[in-house]
């Protein structure tokens, strides 16, 4: 298991500084970033599952919003608004128990996830 921790954290930094690097280069490399950030919120999120680690959701949560915003801008609406469901499950999983603040992120998600399902059923 430590291993395993070891290599998905360095994968994740890898994906990390290619998020990090496309996003510089400008809005031509927006796929790259946005499967990057994607690759991270997977990577956080098994991370999460095995460790129990509440940073590591809160990880997954931050690279799935980011890669649905990126996809979004890209025109990849079926992807955008899967990495805004998975961005969504984290954030249900860090309301359990905590304060409402999270509420207003659940709300926000589940808005964007409407309005690329409409465009989705329009086309």
């Amino acid at each position: 298991m430590e291993n395993e921790r070891v290599i998905l954290e360095a994968e994740y930094r890898k994906n990390e500084g290619i998020a990090k690097e496309a996003f510089r280069g400008g809005q031509d490399l927006f796929p790259i970033m946005a499967d990057a950030l994607f690759k991270k919120g997977n990577i956080a999120n098994i991370l999460y599952e095995r460790t129990g680690q509440v940073e590591w959701d809160l990880k997954a949560y931050g690279a799935f919003n980011a890669a649905g915003g990126a996809f979004e801008a890209i025109g990849s609406y079926p992807i955008a608004s899967q990495a805004y469901k998975l961005a969504l499950l984290s954030c249900r999983r860090l309301a359990e128990g905590r304060s409402s603040g999270w509420e207003k992120n659940i709300n926000h998600l589940e808005k964007l996830i409407n309005q690329l399902e409409e465009v989705l059923n329009r086309s």
